[in-house]
């Protein structure tokens, strides 16, 4: 099984399971507070990595760590009711 390597900077520049659990924890903050400024973090932070349809850009799902991101995806998808 591959794993992800590097520098948390690294890891949490791109898509990776380090940065999902991040993003996770920010919608907890955000939940569990009301403040929409943790739900917009998230949203900067993976409007990069989807296009117009709603596809993923520039994301390898070669490993399951990969896979992880996509929670916070349909919590997006929960709260905005956006296709893409």
């Amino acid at each position: 099984m591959k794993r992800n390597r590097g520098t948390p900077g690294d890891v949490l520049a791109g898509w990776s399971y380090w940065k999902a659990y991040t993003l996770l924890d920010f919608e907890m903050l955000w939940r569990t507070t009301g403040d929409g400024r943790y739900f917009d973090f998230i949203k900067r932070e993976l409007d990069p990595f989807m296009d117009e349809q709603g596809n993923l850009v520039g994301v390898t799902l070669d490993s399951l760590d990969n896979i992880m991101s996509g929670n916070v995806i349909v919590a997006l998808y929960e709260h905005t009711g956006e296709e893409r």
